[in-house]
Formats: structure tokens, C-alpha cells, sequence
């Protein structure tokens, strides 16, 4: 077994074999039964999953040629494989399927002893810049780089053209540079790529026809997140049996890839990570299914070199992502409640890569409900600012009220992120989220109306405020201004309207406490308001009680963001 790097970085020796009796090993096939129930882990469970696709494609979309390689049992609850020597080199020739292609490079290679490696070719590139049109001269210098096949996850990438694609790249990529992150660890494909001999299917058959029952060395190459020995010096280890399905895992995760934004600029950029989904398979042959479909249906559209669909604004969106997809899927059978539970749960492994180390940032595990999985669905459609995004993402996973955690927001980004023309996305989620608070409200319960929410109180508290305080100064209402909101007097009050708005958010973010309480009594209660009484007893009920202050706080905070602009957003508008 090649060595590999550990998610610590440093180099994982496989740990020495039992030592058992000698037993003569044939050709012939030979019968090796997995249960899901035995195996030790998600990971282990996953492997299974991804041999079962794999036999299943190299049997259906590859030329047969001497040897068995077959699924002789695939159920429910697990599968055996019978296979012979020639079948298993099939086996591990599609799975590290490689080939080269050529690479243009901006400098020129260096080993780790800063000895240059020449480079296949030294090319001149015109390229021309999308802004100005103007050409430009570039030496790029040429290597020759080997890349994996994928197998199945080339032919069901939907973006797929030729050899490339957008999904399948995502996976090589993260197979370089995290699985196969070192060097010395990408032996199989290297050899397959250059058309060597390869021996690992041989070793492998050979260690299953003995059973299978010896220990192996276990690193990060093969389980993710392993170190080559704990902190007390104790090996990871694995039977060979268990051990031989981590190397299929690969091909029944999904990918996601995490992504920034520049808090003034407000472009969003990948970080350069992966969120590793790895489903906790419970009924192995609807789950293959079902997977294989999935990989049909993902999304064919782009964000930069990624899939738009692989984007995501925090790693655990990664588990919620993976079981809408799933459940999209079973809904549209008729068997939809009786096969929900395909997994019964997602393990996200947040990883990258820092220099030449793999680090695991970290490793949790969702089990997300039906109604989760629901409002997570409403969450993708309703907002899309980053910011507000990534919030309700963060409330839905923890179980907090829908405008927690936005104070904090408001305290450390800049205020422009969040009012006037340059927060006019954040402003319009807001809305959103403030119509979904009004249509709570105005559901029939046994006929009556439902009582008022304090989100909505606030929201007509600040709305009312802020168009009394605008109107009296400038001597435009609001109808008027909304009726011409691009003439002079829409103008004049649409400038108004950002300013007073923009010093009451300044102003409440520099109070809390009976400070706020004094500045939102004093000031937005200074102009007439239309709440209704219902709504005054419950907006003088949380501002009397010390526990609610802050969610008053921070729905006034939300308010205002919603307010600035009456022409830019005046679809929007009450």
C-alpha cells in the first residue's frame, strides 16, 4: 500500500500485517459477503455503495473480457461479490482509471530540493482581456499531468463534453488534491495513466481468498481523517476485508465547495475547501438507485469553474443540500414513504488543503427531518443574499427563531452591507422574511385572525416611523413619492428616507439595554404608528421584559434595512 499523508501531515506508514499461515491462493472465484450492519463506519458503509455502482457499470458500459466480476447477492441490507483474479484487476483498472493530458503552467517546476523540472514545452499564448479587448503575449510552460477517470461519475455528469466536465472535475480535483493530496500516494492512477503493470487487484484478491481477517494500516489516503497512529501511539488499523471497501467511497459522496464573500464588495470566491457529504447508507440496493439518478439531475449550469449546484455558503448546508436531493427524488416515486430512510444520516467532513498538508477543519453529523429538509427548500428559493443566506442556514441547523444572530452581523460587518443602494439585496431578503412573519399573521385559525407577530409589529412601527419622519421634512409623502418616484420630489424623498433610516440603524447599533429601550420609545414611538392595540401590548410587553429586548433590537435593525429606497425597490413597497 502506498504511504500517505495524515490530516496532520504527516506521512502514514501502513502498519505491519499479522503474520499468518501461508494458504495457497488460485484464480478462481472466490465469494466475499459484506452486511451493512458489520461494517465500522459511514465511510466503510459509503465503500460498499460504491463498489456495488462500480461492478454495476463496468458490467453494463465496458467490454467483458475473461474473468468474473459480479454482484451475485445485492439487497436491502448488504451484497456479495464473487469475483476471480482477472475480474479484480477489471475491478481496480476502472476504479484508478487514468490518463495524461497536457498542462500549461505559469512558472516552471521545482522538486523538493529546488531542482527545476523541464517542462514538456515552452509556448508563447495569445490571450485577450474580456474588458479592454486587447491581446496580450504569456509564456506558459508545458507539463504533462495525470488525471483520473471517474468511471461512472464521467458518464452521469450532466455538463459532461468529451473527457471533461464541470462535476467530474470537481471530483478529480478533490482526489489530487485531498485523497491522493501526496505525491507518493497516487501510485494506481500514475501506473494506469503510463500503461505499467499493476499488481494492487492482485493483492487484493489475494488477501479477501484468505479470508480477508488480517490487520491493515489505515491513513488519511484511504479513510478520511485518519492519522497513521493516535496521539498515544496506537496504529489505526482495519481488516483487509473492511479495509478494501474504503478504497470505492469516493464514488458515492457528494461534493460541495464552500465559498466567501468580500464583506464591501460583496463578490463571493470559493475557499478553496471541500464539504465532503458521506450518506450513512441503510438500504444499500434503492440507495445505489437512486444515486446514480442523482448524479443525472444535478444542475448543468456554472459559478466560475465550479457547478453551481457544488456551491454553498457554510459546510453543513452540504448534509441539507444532499437530502433535498434525495427526498426530490423519493417524492416523485410512489413508494416515496416507505423508502425515506435510504440513510439514516450524513456525515460532512469539512476539508482542505494548506500547503502540502490535508487538514480535516472539522467532522459532524446531520440527521435531517422531513420538515427540515422543507424549510431548508424555502430558504434556497426566498433568499439568496449571501449574508441573510447563510444566517437562516446557521438559525434553521441550530433550531433558532428566524432573526437570531443578525446583531451579531450588524456589529461587526459595515453598514453599508446592510442599507441603502449598496445592501439593496440584504434589504429585499428582509422583506422577505418580514411578508413570510404577515402571512402567519393573516392564516384563519377556526375563523379568526391570528394575533399579531412582534416581527411585524416592529416592521409597521419602524415603516411608519420612517415615511412620518421623511414626509415631515422634506413635505412629500409617501403615496407621492411612490406615485413619481423617479421626479424630483421621489428623489428628494428617497434621499431622506436612506438618511433617516441609516442614522436610526447607526443609532440603535450603539444601544442595548434600557439605552435602546430609551432611544426606540423616544424616537420611533415619536411618530404616530399603526399597529393596532393587540399590537401595542405586545411590542410594550417585550420592551418591558429583559429577555426579549434584544429580539426587539435586532427586528428594528432588520426593519430599517428594509425601508431605504422607494423607487429601487418599489415592487417591493407596502
Amino acid at each position: 500500500m502506498a504511504k500517505a499523508k495524515s490530516a496532520t501531515g504527516e506521512t502514514a506508514k501502513p502498519a505491519k500485517s499479522v503474520k499468518a499461515k501461508k494458504v495457497a491462493v488460485g484464480d478462481g472465484p472466490i465469494d466475499v459477503t459484506w452486511t451493512l450492519a458489520e461494517l465500522p463506519t459511514t465511510q466503510h458503509r459509503a465503500g460498499l455503495a460504491g463498489l456495488v455502482m462500480l461492478v454495476r457499470w463496468i458490467n453494463a458500459h465496458t467490454k467483458k473480457s475473461d474473468g468474473v466480476l459480479e454482484l451475485s447477492r445485492c439487497d436491502a441490507t448488504g451484497a456479495t461479490l464473487r469475483v476471480d483474479r482477472l475480474g479484480m484487476r477489471r475491478l481496480y483498472d476502472a476504479a484508478y482509471a487514468a490518463s495524461t493530458e497536457d498542462k500549461d503552467e505559469a512558472a516552471k517546476r521545482k522538486n523538493k530540493q529546488g531542482v527545476v523540472q523541464e517542462p514538456k514545452a515552452e509556448v508563447v499564448r495569445e490571450t485577450v482581456d474580456p474588458k479592454t479587448g486587447k491581446s496580450k503575449s504569456k509564456t506558459v510552460y508545458v507539463y504533462e499531468v495525470t488525471v483520473p477517470g471517474g468511471a461512472f461519475l464521467l458518464d452521469e455528469d450532466p455538463t459532461r463534453k468529451g473527457s471533461a466536465g464541470l462535476w467530474i472535475k470537481l471530483w478529480r480535483d478533490f482526489i489530487w488534491s485531498i485523497v491522493r493530496g501526496v505525491p507518493a500516494a497516487r501510485g494506481p492512477y500514475e501506473s494506469r495513466a503510463a500503461k505499467d503493470e499493476c499488481t494492487d487487484g492482485d493483492d487484493a484478491y489475494e488477501a479477501l481468498a484468505k479470508g480477508g481477517d488480517r490487520s491493515e494500516g489505515l491513513a488519511s489516503t484511504y479513510y478520511l481523517g485518519a492519522q497513521s497512529v493516535t496521539a498515544d501511539a496506537v496504529p489505526f488499523e482495519d481488516r483487509e476485508r473492511c479495509f478494501f471497501l474504503l478504497q470505492f467511497w469516493p464514488f458515492a459522496v457528494s461534493l460541495y465547495v464552500p465559498s466567501v464573500v468580500d464583506a464591501m464588495e460583496g463578490k463571493r470566491n470559493f475557499d478553496g475547501s471541500y464539504a465532503v457529504v458521506v450518506p450513512d447508507v441503510s438500504v444499500l440496493d434503492e440507495f445505489c438507485e437512486e444515486h446514480f439518478g442523482a448524479l443525472r439531475e444535478r444542475p448543468a449550469n456554472a459559478r466560475g469553474y465550479r457547478p453551481e449546484g457544488a456551491a454553498i455558503d457554510l459546510p453543513a448546508q452540504a448534509a441539507l443540500a444532499s437530502a433535498a436531493t434525495l427526498l426530490d427524488r423519493l417524492s416523485r416515486r410512489e413508494a416515496a414513504k416507505g423508502a425515506a430512510s435510504l440513510v439514516t444520516g450524513y456525515e460532512v467532513i469539512h476539508v482542505g488543503k494548506e500547503g502540502n498538508n490535508v487538514r480535516v477543519y472539522r467532522v459532524f453529523r446531520m440527521s435531517p427531518s422531513r420538515a427540515m429538509v422543507d424549510h431548508y427548500r424555502t430558504i434556497e428559493k426566498r433568499f439568496t443574499e449571501f449574508f441573510f443566506h447563510r444566517q437562516q442556514i446557521i438559525n434553521l441547523i441550530e433550531g433558532r427563531s428566524w432573526w437570531a444572530g443578525y446583531d451579531r452581523l450588524f456589529e461587526v460587518l459595515p453598514y453599508e452591507r446592510f442599507m441603502g443602494a449598496s445592501g439593496r439585496y440584504f434589504g429585499r431578503d428582509a422583506r422577505n422574511a418580514f411578508k413570510d412573519q404577515e402571512s402567519e399573521e393573516d392564516s384563519m385559525a377556526d375563523g379568526e385572525k391570528k394575533p399579531p407577530t412582534l416581527a411585524s409589529v416592529v416592521q409597521r412601527a419602524v415603516w411608519g416611523y420612517a415615511t412620518g419622519r421623511v414626509a415631515a421634512r422634506t413635505g412629500v409623502s409617501y403615496e407621492q413619492a411612490k406615485e413619481r418616484p423617479s421626479s424630483h420630489d421621489g428623489q428628494k424623498f428617497n434621499d431622506e428616507l436612506d438618511r433617516v433610516t441609516r442614522d436610526a440603524f447607526l443609532a440603535i447599533r450603539s444601544r442595548t439595554g434600557a439605552d435602546f429601550v430609551d432611544y426606540f420609545v423616544g424616537t420611533i414611538c415619536s411618530i404616530r404608528q399603526r399597529v393596532g392595540h393587540a399590537g401595542y401590548e405586545l411590542l410594550s410587553e417585550a420592551l418591558l421584559d429583559k429577555n426579549r429586548i434584544e429580539e426587539v433590537r435586532t427586528l428594528t435593525m432588520l426593519a430599517l434595512s428594509t425601508v431605504s429606497g422607494v423607487y429601487e425597490k418599489k415592487s417591493d413597497q407596502h
